[in-house]
């Protein structure tokens, strides 16, 4: 049985608590004790949090990667020449994805369904995310840059990768070549 709340006190309780913002998360954030560590990734409260979801760590080369360092990976079987048309952008972009504003652990969700969303394309080309600079960042660095390499090697079906010229993004947006599919 539910009671009814008198229209005083309502209001009382409006008046009493004020202006409310809602809460934009559903995460409980729990203080852990701070460890030192040898390398560390830029510091950034939500990504910091958002990085204990997920089981990725910084491989200590990749926690240096700064707003200007070329990204550049390749497979070993994929010819020299397909990656020079990779990084001076011959290859068509047949999709793309914009991860600006996102935390880490929205654009690790993010690639996952772009990259199974463009496993097996039929049509020539390549796929461009952009992962930004890190401007916008508490410390002005890149973050999910960092993660970047890491993420793209896991999926077999990333033959390549490589920053964008900078018509095209430059090094704040990577062209990802995937395998074709088996019926193109």
């Amino acid at each position: 049985m539910k009671q009814r709340i008198d229209k005083e006190d309502i209001k009382l309780f409006r008046n009493s608590v004020g202006k409310v913002k809602p809460i934009t998360q559903d995460k409980l954030l729990l203080s852990t004790p701070k460890q030192k560590k040898k390398h560390s990734a830029p510091r950034n409260t939500h990504t910091d949090i958002d990085a204990k979801f997920y089981k990725f760590h910084l491989r200590d080369n990749d926690s240096q990667i700064g707003p200007n360092d070329v990204l550049l990976f390749k497979r070993d079987g994929l010819q020299n020449k397909v990656l020079k048309r990779l990084k001076k952008g011959q290859i068509p972009v047949i999709a793309e994805l914009d991860l600006h504003g996102h935390t880490i652990n929205k654009a690790k969700l993010s690639i996952d369904r772009f990259i199974l969303q463009n496993q097996n394309i039929h049509t020539p080309g390549c796929i461009r995310i952009i992962h930004g600079k890190g401007y916008g960042s508490q410390d002005a660095t890149p973050v999910i840059k960092q993660y970047i390499p890491g993420w793209l090697q896991e999926y077999p079906d990333v033959l390549a990768y490589c920053s964008c010229p900078v018509s095209d993004g430059g090094t704040g947006a990577v062209y990802v070549l995937m395998k074709r599919g088996q019926n193109y």
